[in-house]
């Protein structure tokens, strides 16, 4: 049944963190992986700011919904922090994940997502 509710076709990237830094003193990420995911992604309006500790979230950011995990290409896929998520031409890093449980069952996943510009 949730299956129905995570209709959106999203992509994840999965980025590898190098020891290396670039010419900003960052670590270097490289992309890993992408795969095709089903959720559901709700962006952030103006009207919602007004249920959050101001500072804590922006406009285009969102929650998206997911699946306590996935089998793509053979492998067994869950989402992680600083995964990033493409849908419908914008990009969000995972900030935080929440998990959420139907008794003893983890049901689905919540994650919190900063929008990338």
């Amino acid at each position: 049944m949730l299956r129905k509710v995570l209709k959106k076709q999203v992509t994840l990237k999965r980025y590898s963190v190098s020891k290396k830094e670039d010419a900003y003193g960052q670590a270097q990420r490289t992309l890993e992986d992408t795969y095709s995911l089903e959720a559901e992604i709700q962006e952030i309006t103006s009207e919602d700011l007004a249920y959050f500790v101001p500072g804590t979230v922006e406009i285009g950011d969102a929650f998206g919904y997911f699946l306590p995990s996935y089998l793509k290409k053979g492998k067994t896929i869950t989402i992680q922090v600083e995964d990033e998520i493409v849908w419908n031409n914008k990009t969000w890093r995972i900030e935080r994940i929440e998990d959420f449980y139907y008794g003893d069952k983890l049901w689905y996943k919540r994650a919190f997502l900063k929008r990338v510009i």
